[in-house]
């Protein structure tokens, strides 16, 4: 067993187009779009009864480490959802009620997804983004306001509080950098949802703007989304920085393809040629996170074994404990079965149950979950061995930075000489081993993490903070390369 695997509206008549298209399924399911508002009702009962019967017999956090106090969540949760589920009418309300539900678990690895999509929404003619604490106009057709103004509340309102409202359907933990970011565009767009009032006037600029919702067909707005600059590149590379520094571009911890695998294993192979440089940038904005391998690749690569074992320990405090069940044995099966055409860096040391032959055993017993014996491997003794890296070493991040990217940061901030810099990084639980399982409605899919990490130093939904905080746009990386050159660096006495 590996520790590897972590990833008020009220519709106006005719304000949303509810008309939706069943992606990827049987033309003859996709009748069911188009049903009567009693069916909706029903499919949201039907599926929230077996959201909970699937996370009380596959999610961790149901066994482990407090069964009652998580019996009690998922109780009072569904009470909340039955309440709603009698409302639904129509796909937005199904949609948030079982949003609500699955998040308010507030774990980043259980999640909802649909293949059902809505042709068209409304919105006031423009979006929002979060940037240096603050909500930002964006993507404006320029009717009503121009890009890049403040929108300080709505309704009498402040923006954090509408975030939070926002976020309790489609997921965040209240005041977090990343929930803000990611509720600004949410707010701003009418998907339906009934039990959250849109806003129909905002603070924006300093002057308030009577907001005029309109529709606006899924494609048109899915192209202004695809406009906005965005940190999720899937790129592995090292380019200059500076007159003596390295740029080194990871975003992502888990190869895609034989590509991606190939141009990470150059990055770990050349990691060592950067120790004698001025600076070194290790720029994970937007990784979504991955397996531990690759990361502890890049350090070995970069610090050398001995002196990155020796710091780098903080994955190596937890013990994995995992979900016993059929289902998850297979899971695992399907893992190992896995041929590794990619040569994946091999990080042993988080490995307890290499074969899950002890969580076979706990299976067939009927336990409730597996937890290996033994205890964490003892940290080092003795004088720590000189440091390689002649270099400042920053990592920067930004909100996008989840699961085994944090895991990264986590390892990184005990390294000494090394800064974080960017935004906070985005949150996770302890749990991890996403299982999918298909929704009855075939209207989607529920993710349900299997394991948790006991012993995980970094709390629950915490994110890494950076020392030093960037109030820009921090998808623009010239202007971020610019503020790390003529700001960080002599803030730290790093240029020379």
């Amino acid at each position: 067993m590996s520790l590897q695997f972590l990833c008020p509206w009220r519709r106006a008549p005719g304000a949303v187009l509810f008309a939706v298209v069943l992606l990827g399924l049987l033309p003859g399911e996709a009748s069911r779009a188009t049903q009567p508002q009693a069916a909706w009702k029903e499919l949201a009962q039907s599926d929230l009864d077996f959201i909970r019967q699937e996370l009380n017999t596959l999610y961790i956090s149901a066994v482990f480490p407090d069964g009652p106090a998580f019996r009690q969540r998922i109780t009072a949760s569904y009470d909340v959802a039955m309440q709603e589920v009698a409302q639904v009418r129509d796909f937005g309300g199904y949609r948030a009620a079982l949003g609500r539900f699955v998040h308010s678990m507030e774990d980043d690895h259980v999640g909802i997804s649909f293949t059902l999509a809505q042709t068209g929404f409304a919105w006031p003619g423009f979006m929002a983004v979060y940037q240096g604490r603050r909500f930002l106009t964006a993507a404006s057709d320029g009717a009503t306001v121009a890009d890049g103004q403040e929108i300080t509340a709505c309704d009498g309102v402040p923006m954090a509080d509408w975030s939070r409202r926002v976020a309790t359907y489609e997921g965040g933990f209240p005041g977090l950098v990343r929930t803000h970011g990611a509720m600004a565009r949410a707010i701003f767009v009418d998907r339906g949802n009934p039990f959250v009032t849109r806003p129909a006037q905002c603070t924006i600029g300093g002057r308030s703007v009577a907001l005029a919702w309109r529709p606006i067909s899924a494609v048109d707005y899915a192209s202004k989304i695809r406009a906005q600059p965005t940190t999720r590149q899937r790129e592995a590379s090292i380019t200059p920085f500076g007159a003596d520094g390295a740029w080194v571009r990871m975003g992502y911890f888990y190869r895609g393809d034989k590509q991606e695998a190939d141009a990470f294993h150059r990055l770990i192979a050349d990691a060592a040629g950067l120790r004698q440089k001025k600076v070194i940038v290790l720029d994970v904005r937007g990784n979504g996170g991955g397996t531990y391998d690759w990361f502890m690749g890049l350090l070995r690569g970069l610090y050398g074994q001995t002196y990155a074992d020796h710091f780098a320990r903080a994955r190596l405090a937890i013990v994995p404990v995992t979900r016993a069940h059929e289902r998850v044995v297979a899971l695992y099966g399907q893992y190992h079965s896995m041929e590794d055409a990619f040569r994946s860096p091999v990080d042993s040391a988080t490995e307890w149950d290499p074969e899950d032959r002890g969580l076979k055993r706990a299976t067939a017993a009927g336990s409730p979950y597996f937890r290996p014996a033994g205890t964490p491997p003892p940290g080092p003794t003795g004088p720590a061995p000189g440091n390689p890296v002649k270099a400042k070493v920053y990592v920067l991040t930004d909100a996008g930075c989840g699961s085994a990217c944090i895991a990264f940061v986590d390892e990184l901030k005990r390294i000494p000489g090394v800064t974080q810099i960017g935004t906070d990084t985005g949150v996770d639980s302890r749990t991890g081993t996403p299982i999918s399982v298909d929704l009855p409605s075939g209207n989607g899919q529920l993710t349900v993490a299997v394991m948790t990490r006991l012993g995980r130093e970094r709390d629950d939904n915490v994110p890494q903070r950076p020392t030093h905080e960037f109030f820009g746009d921090i998808r623009d990386t010239a202007a971020v390369r610019h503020w790390i050159q003529n700001e960080v660096r002599v803030k730290d006495g790093a240029t020379r």
